[in-house]
């Protein structure tokens, strides 16, 4: 058994470094190197600069080996993973050689370095180890490279230009004797040509976006994994020390170890996210796939709303498909103006009371649409706001509970696995209130393009000289 004194000095490591930080919100628990006392011929007095240990006494006993091991993991513990060293000349003095010290991922030795790091940063400074291109992005910048290369956007341009090719042959048409209908027809497929051209440019702009803040999130949550994975690490080597030292069944043992796995593979996953986040925002804006992206962009929370009653009032009237769909109306009746004539067949009055019919029909589905949309929209926007207040609470709670828990740690009445689950719940919690901010933004957005008046960063010079370029229609 370990003497009180100890016992004592293993948890003064720890709560030295705890009541160091105050209230900081570390996802991971960090303590400073402090001099432990000499243990079973073990020498730690310069565990906290280098993390070189001792050997052990020649005059310890083997029956020992296995305390002697998870005395040494208990100083690991503290130093938040500056003492590989320690694990593993504790392990070669347990007998267990290199397997026992290889439990101690290379990652938890790397994570150890004192504060948080920056979303992605540990991607972003892997991109740059290997030369990958580095590419600072905001938010506007990202749209305006997205909107100048966009293939929707060359797709709808040329739909423009065809529009345009038949208004000038309707024009030739209509001099030589054609319909005035050719024309006014050319008139209405050119509106809507253009009206394409511009949903096309919110779309793109929407969905650059969505990518800029997928890749926010994907960086946040990759940065909450790595430090859940070294909390993994340190719990494992530390179920496998006392598992090897006789203190607790095979079966905790084989549990921590599937949980352990279960753990590296998430991991995995959020690398794979966030390679897909980057991959997809860097393919909008035209950027190497391989490339490393700095998001400059810092979005905050700020509460917008508007009345129901005037956000329907405000679509119906400013929509795109709803003005299209009136000037459908207002053409087919003049279209039945024109066949009422002496001169028109009866056939031709026939058909353009039809067209009007439905052309009334189509608005006014059209209207209903847009009315439901707006109201989908609306609720929707208040939800993602009430879920930013909810998660700032469950971040608070979270953040009082961890500091409880190392309280409580520190007093000795509860396990260190138990601490670094509190931890990684308040680490959980930050990013759930980081992303319900983005979520709100992304709901605020997708409603006012719903409202018909979405907001545009400033247009690329080509862009913006392309739709003043248009000619007034009649």
């Amino acid at each position: 058994m370990l003497s009180a004194a100890t016992r004592a000095d293993a948890g003064r490591i720890v709560s030295e470094r705890s009541r160091a930080a105050g209230t900081a919100p570390a996802a991971v628990l960090r303590v400073r190197p402090a001099r432990v006392r000499p243990l079973a011929g073990i020498s730690l007095a310069r565990a906290g600069r280098s993390g070189a240990v001792g050997t052990a006494s020649a005059s310890v006993r083997r029956g020992r080996a296995g305390v002697v091991a998870l005395v040494v993991l208990l100083v690991f513990v503290a130093l938040g993973g500056q003492g590989a060293g320690v694990w593993a000349a504790g392990a070669r003095a347990a007998g267990t050689g290199a397997a026992s010290a290889g439990a101690v991922s290379a990652g938890a030795a790397s994570a150890g370095a004192a504060g948080e790091p920056e979303a992605g940063s540990e991607a972003s400074d892997a991109q740059a180890a290997m030369g990958a291109p580095v590419v600072e992005l905001s938010l506007a910048e990202a749209v305006q490279r997205a909107l100048e290369r966009a293939p929707g956007l060359t797709l709808a341009r040329l739909d423009v230009t065809e529009a345009e090719i038949a208004l000038k042959e309707a024009e030739l048409g209509e001099l030589v004797g054609r319909p005035r209908s050719e024309y006014d027809r050319a008139v209405q497929e050119l509106r809507q040509a253009r009206d394409g051209y511009m949903d096309a440019l919110v779309h793109v702009a929407l969905q650059v976006e969505e990518a800029y803040y997928g890749v926010l999130r994907a960086a946040e949550l990759l940065q909450i994994q790595e430090s859940n994975q070294e909390q993994s690490d340190r719990q494992f080597a530390l179920t496998k020390a006392r598992y090897e030292a006789g203190l607790i069944a095979r079966q905790d043992f084989l549990e921590a170890e599937a949980s352990h796995r279960e753990s590296l593979y998430r991991l995995e996953q959020a690398r794979r996210s966030y390679a897909e986040a980057v991959r997809e925002l860097a393919g909008l804006a035209g950027l190497p796939d391989d490339v490393e992206l700095r998001l400059t962009e810092e979005f905050a929370f700020e509460p917008w709303a508007v009345p129901l009653e005037e956000a329907l009032a405000e679509a119906l009237a400013g929509r795109a498909e709803l003005v299209r769909a009136r000037r459908a109306v207002e053409q087919a009746r003049r279209q039945l103006e024109q066949a009422r004539a002496p001169y028109a067949a009866p056939v031709e009055r026939v058909q353009a009371e039809i067209q009007l019919e439905r052309a009334q029909v189509q608005y006014e589905q059209a209207a209903a649409d847009v009315a439901a949309q707006v109201r989908r929209e609306w609720f929707a926007l208040k939800d993602a706001e009430h879920q930013v207040a909810t998660a700032r609470r469950r971040e608070e709670l979270a953040r009082s509970r961890a500091k409880i828990n190392r309280s409580r740690y520190d007093a000795g009445l509860l396990a260190l696995m138990e601490l670094l689950q509190s931890e990684a719940s308040y680490a959980q919690a930050r990013l759930d209130a980081a992303g319900a901010v983005w979520d709100y933004n992304l709901a605020k957005a997708r409603f006012l393009r719903t409202l018909g008046r979405p907001e545009l960063p400033p247009l690329p010079p080509s862009v913006a000289e392309y739709i003043a370029g248009w000619d007034e229609l009649p």
